[in-house]
């Protein structure tokens, strides 16, 4: 299918029905845009890992980070972003916010994390994760990094090691994201800052958590949900927890949608709950999700009026087919599901834009495009 016919085409939509409950919501995708498009804009090779949040203001930002010279993981990149104002109608022009110039082994984003007391937004990217030992780096050390937006995201301070909040982040090979962090707006821990994501290092794969409990100025990590067997080598079937996207539901619970790595018990997600703050994730908290079919990729999440939303490829073993699911109990059954797109389909981001809306960035068609869509939920 050529872009053209993509975007102009007949707005197709097909419900999977797991329960006879899912009837009662039937969202539309109202809007389709464009957003990157890989080899063509830019001189880039590549535009992957989308994030997609809404900011107090009622803006919409959307960010990627495009691999200069090759698809791999480790290779030169920078940070784009772009902006709606609109509720995702229109965007304006890509913005550069982060450049690794020509690294062999540059950054990676990320989580993008919005304090809405003092009106700050985090965004944090690995650097040198996929080199053992030092990093060889000119420009900067191997770690985890952030930069602060006080305007919105229009401008930006320079990168800043995490080691500087605590030195002991220093070299850590941790991850974040990629997706967006969130603030608590519930006790316990109102007010504290979560971003999660999981250690690179193959022999210690886990998932775990950044957070700051003072607006920013110190960033701690919380206590790991480990991978097991620990510290060997993993092969299929394992417990490997992955990426990780993290949102508070409506009780001041700290839920996590993970990406099960190799696939253990089955092809599908695994899910865990805090009642922590998100200071720990335990075993007992812990569920498999046959009900999320999922080739172990990185997947989404969104709270709109009590429902919680998840995006993801529905497919076994292959990333194709990226579906819209929905829990009416805060996660424990996903009665319902639509289809988005029935192409290729790889990493995707939801936003609320409002009580109607959701926000959609997704990759499609083996990471050629990056594109945003606008989905009523009635």
């Amino acid at each position: 299918m050529k872009p053209s016919d993509f975007i102009g085409g007949i707005l197709v939509i097909i419900s999977l029905c797991f329960f006879p409950s899912c009837d009662t919501l039937s969202p539309v995708i109202t809007h389709k845009q464009e957003l990157w498009v890989s080899q063509k804009q830019g001189e880039v090779h590549t535009y992957r890992t989308p994030i997609l949040v809404k900011l107090p203001t009622g803006d919409l930002l959307a960010f990627s980070a495009p691999r200069k010279n090759t698809s791999a993981d480790k290779s030169a990149k920078f940070i784009t972003l772009r902006r709606s104002t609109d509720g995702g109608l229109h965007w304006d022009v890509t913005r550069i916010i982060e450049d690794d110039y020509d690294v062999e082994d540059g950054l990676n984003l990320g989580s993008v994390i919005i304090d809405k007391i003092t009106n700050t937004t985090y965004v944090f990217f690995g650097y040198c994760q996929h080199t053992p030992g030092t990093c060889t780096s000119p420009y900067r050390e191997k770690g985890v990094y952030f930069k602060i937006s006080r305007d919105w995201g229009y401008t930006w301070t320079p990168a800043i090691n995490v080691k500087e909040t605590n030195s002991a982040l220093e070299g850590i090979t941790w991850a974040p994201g990629p997706g967006f962090g969130i603030q608590k707006e519930l006790e316990p821990n109102k007010g504290r800052l979560i971003g999660c994501g999981h250690h690179v290092d193959v022999a210690f794969y886990q998932m775990q958590c950044i957070y700051s409990d003072d607006h920013g100025k110190t960033w701690h990590m919380n206590s790991p949900l480990y991978g097991l067997p620990y510290a060997q080598k993993h092969i299929t079937g394992d417990f490997t927890p992955g990426e990780t996207q993290v949102i508070e539901l409506s009780n001041g619970t700290v839920f996590v949608t993970i990406r099960n790595e190799n696939k253990f018990h089955c092809h599908c997600r695994l899910q865990s709950l805090s009642y922590d703050g998100g200071y720990s994730f335990l075993i007992p908290h812990l569920t498999v999700q046959e009900a999320l079919v999922d080739p172990s990729v990185f997947g989404s999440l969104a709270l709109l009026n009590n429902t919680l939303f998840l995006s993801h490829p529905y497919n076994t073993d292959s990333r194709i087919n990226m579906t819209l699911q929905w829990s009416f109990d805060s996660g424990q059954t996903w009665p319902g599901a639509m289809q988005l797109y029935e192409g290729p389909s790889e990493y995707s981001s939801l936003a609320q834009i409002d009580d109607e809306y959701l926000g959609l960035l997704f990759e499609r068609d083996g990471y050629k495009y990056i594109d945003f869509f606008k989905i009523r939920i009635k």
